[in-house]
């Protein structure tokens, strides 16, 4: 039997959040749909700001009067419960349509984009900050958005007013919330760019678990427009750049934005209804090129991207949007050989090349320490400790010899502003990779110290004196370390092999391991170059595939010589 509340009829529940559920009712006199938040007044007496954020809510939204804003009626109240009334939407939220169809394409995104503009329009006028705008507070009713759930507004004095208290959701929050420093009313421009990101691309520019590594991603990891799964026009992609400024002061003002021209001939008060089809489009390309490359939570605050040289020339922070939009696309576009002829007019081939070997490198070395971290967590078999220590004493030489070439490089090319600002990237990251080899390498001695096997090694105590790696003993090592879990496992008998989530996981532990043994061969022959996720190029959810690609990279590693670069310092 349905519950009655003075006149509106509570029938199912249409949602349910932190505080609540979200009821369909209907009014008994005039037969209207609303929607009803039942708040229990208990949760009043355990969340004691959640009377403020009711009191917010209701304040705004009574102040504002706006075709895209979500309409409030009334609050009502019992003994038991409060109930917030507010018009009913019908088409669900922008968070359902982003699910059905992985991404819009740009005029779906913009028609949506455009009322949202149009709500945050009234929300500038009385200095009003949302603080929680993401696709899940973004409703549709006959296909007019509404902007919804206000309990984290707060009014300002004045736009350039601050505040500290940080509120919302991580993923969509300003890099200025996140960090925990004074903001104004244009952190809400951030989110906004986050949802117009997410889109048009079916993900935000970052993401990540903890906060802490967030920070680090938007730190250090530049913004990357992934055109290959949705090609938008250049117009669009520079205003993502504008919104999505890190720094507060050079993001796009709200004056400008509100103004922003999207479409060839319609005004921000025009209001075109949305006619979504709900049929999935196909996506060009099957690897999300913002997946990280290293996702441990060992792996903190680092910009785990890969680079691609187009990525790291020309897209410099400082640069207007508009001059990073131009030069990232002409570089992304260059296996057309007239956008190419346009880069190298811009950048002489031999420094181009040049930054693209050290790219080159980078990604080696950001691929080896996952792999090497990957070995101390899982840490299976008893000849880990010695693996590890020569992957990371290998991995070390690398990075020193990258940071001591780029270091050189950048003196020849003392006066190329670009150049010297992709060192300074690079090596932000380097220094990163250098702590996480000098933990691993305090984890990997403290394993080597209680094991009365390793302290009576003659090859073991030689490597730790030398700083050179001695090939065939790192080789004899990575063998052993292979077999073992192979034999552990069970991983030799493919007809014993099942699906077997476990067996999978140690199948593309070992391949990941080979890979690092076979660095320059994986990265030159075996990588796609079209997509930037190494990590998940690495894997196969085929067994009986996984298994014969072992047993081939074993054998070329048994007969692979010592590679004559001296990059690798093998001895």
């Amino acid at each position: 039997m349905s519950k009655v509340i003075e006149n509106y009829v509570l029938k199912e529940v249409i949602g349910s959040g932190q505080y609540g559920k979200v009821f369909k009712s209907t009014h008994q006199k005039t037969g209207q749909v609303f929607a009803v938040k039942v708040i229990k007044l208990e949760k009043f007496k355990s969340v004691p700001k959640l009377h403020e954020f009711t009191n917010n809510e209701i304040q705004t939204l009574t102040k504002l009067n706006n075709p895209n804003v979500i309409t409030f009626i009334e609050m009502l109240r019992t003994s038991n419960n409060v109930y917030l009334v507010y018009e009913f939407c019908n088409g669900g939220t922008l968070e359902d349509i982003i699910k059905k169809k992985k991404f819009l394409n740009e005029k779906e995104a913009l028609v949506i984009f455009q009322q949202i503009l149009n709500a945050f329009k009234s929300l500038f006028k009385e200095n009003i900050l949302h603080r929680d705008l993401k696709p899940s507070n973004i409703l549709l009713h006959d296909g007019i958005i509404k902007v919804a759930d206000f309990g984290f507004c707060k009014t300002l004095l004045s736009p350039q007013d601050l505040t500290q208290t940080m509120v919302g959701s991580p993923i969509y929050m300003a890099p200025e919330i996140l960090k925990g420093n004074n903001y104004n009313i244009k952190a809400d421009i951030w989110s906004m760019g986050v949802v117009l990101f997410e889109m048009l691309f079916g993900f935000c520019p970052y993401e990540d678990k903890t906060i802490a590594r967030l920070i680090g991603q938007i730190d250090t990891k530049l913004l990357q427009i992934p055109k290959s799964i949705n090609p938008i026009s250049s117009k669009v992609e520079e205003l993502l750049y504008k919104m999505l400024t890190v720094d507060p002061a050079k993001r796009i003002e709200w004056n400008t934005l509100l103004n922003y021209p999207l479409f060839e001939k319609s005004p921000i008060l025009n209001q075109p209804s949305l006619n979504i089809q709900t049929q999935q489009p196909q996506l060009q390309q099957q690897q999300s090129v913002n997946s990280p490359l290293i996702a441990n939570q060992n792996l903190q605050n680092f910009g785990n991207k890969p680079f691609t040289a187009a990525n790291t020339i020309g897209i410099q922070q400082g640069q207007q949007p508009q001059q990073q939009q131009q030069q990232q696309q002409l570089i992304q576009n260059n296996a057309n050989a007239k956008k190419k002829n346009d880069v190298l007019d811009q950048i002489q081939a031999s420094k181009f090349q040049q930054v693209k070997n050290f790219v080159n490198i980078r990604n080696k070395i950001l691929y080896q320490v996952k792999a090497l971290n990957n070995i101390l967590e899982i840490n299976v078999e008893e000849q880990a400790p010695i693996l590890s220590f020569m992957l990371m004493k290998n991995v070390s030489n690398q990075t020193e010899n990258l940071r001591s070439q780029i270091s050189q490089y950048c003196i020849q090319e003392q006066e190329n502003q670009q150049v010297q600002q992709f060192s300074q990237i690079v090596s932000k990251e380097i220094d990163f990779v250098q702590n996480c080899l000098d933990s691993f390498k305090e984890e990997i001695d403290k394993l080597i110290q209680y094991n009365i096997y390793f302290s009576s090694n003659i090859n073991l105590k030689k490597e730790q004196t030398s700083i050179g790696v001695d090939y065939e003993y790192f080789k004899l090592c990575l063998i052993k370390y292979i077999e073992a879990i192979k034999n552990k496992y069970g991983l030799n008998d493919l007809s014993q092999i099942s699906t077997s989530t476990s067996l999978l996981k140690y199948a593309q532990h070992l391949n990941e391991i080979l890979n690092c043994f076979l660095i320059d061969d994986y990265f030159e022959n075996q990588l796609d170059p079209k997509y930037n996720d190494l990590d998940n190029q690495s894997k196969t959810s085929d067994m009986t595939s996984i298994t014969p690609i072992i047993q081939y990279k074993i054998d070329l590693a048994k007969s692979k010589p010592k590679p004559s670069d001296k990059f690798y310092l093998y001895g």
